[in-house]
């Protein structure tokens, strides 16, 4: 398993789909138990940390700690549900893809385009790719999908991220390369990556989060 940071660490927990209970020890000594909510920059670009502090019993409360990740030294996963997979992308090329078709992948563009929009209002188009005609290619598309979607949410949440997004950008596209990377090219964000390639790893979402607040 590949060494994370804490940064990418926390990136990758609140992108989860269920919330992580945390406990963090800070810098000056202090304890705080609770569940992740977000993690991501503020309007001056630090990155950020919300947590929904828990009682000790465990039991949510209404209080929520906002604390820049500078100054957390350790972080402990304390719920039931923390993800099994901390490296960034152990899903490696021994995925037993399934065969998709060209309407499923389509069907899940489609998806990606309205879910973004009618969670945030951003627009951000049906993504164009040129399909390959191999079906577990086009599985594996479909993977790679979600996980944008995943992580083009996340950095979502923040609302100067979703502002800047609104300004610039209206459209998405997928292009297929050897290597992840996010051109910002207004208005249109293109998003490379062995897409198919079913040898190659999956996509990482926190080294893509990254990449697109770069271009915001």
């Amino acid at each position: 398993m590949a060494a994370v940071s804490t940064k990418d660490l926390l990136v990758y927990l609140a992108a989860q789909p269920n919330p992580v209970a945390l406990q963090l020890i800070t810098s000056s000594g202090r304890l705080y138990q609770g569940n992740i909510v977000n993690c991501g920059a503020d309007g001056d670009r630090k990155l950020m940390l919300v947590l929904q502090l828990s009682d000790s019993h465990a039991g949510l409360t209404d209080n929520f700690l906002h604390l820049p990740v500078s100054a957390i030294e350790s972080v402990e996963l304390t719920g039931h549900n923390a993800p099994d997979g901390l490296s960034l992308g152990k899903l490696q090329a021994n995925y037993n893809y399934t065969v998709a078709g060209k309407l499923d992948v389509q069907r899940t563009l489609k998806s990606f385009a309205e879910a973004i929009y009618n969670s945030h209002g951003v627009p951000v188009g049906i993504p164009s790719l040129v399909l390959p005609a191999d079906g577990q290619a086009l599985s594996r598309i479909v993977r790679l999908t979600e996980t944008i979607h995943a992580a083009v949410s996340a950095v979502l949440k923040e609302s100067d991220a979703q502002r800047s997004w609104k300004e610039k950008y209206t459209s998405v596209a997928f292009c297929n390369n050897d290597v992840l990377q996010v051109e910002g090219n207004p208005p249109v964000i293109t998003i490379h990556f062995a897409f198919n390639d079913i040898g190659a790893p999956e996509i990482s979402a926190m080294a893509l989060q990254d990449m697109l607040l770069k271009v915001l």
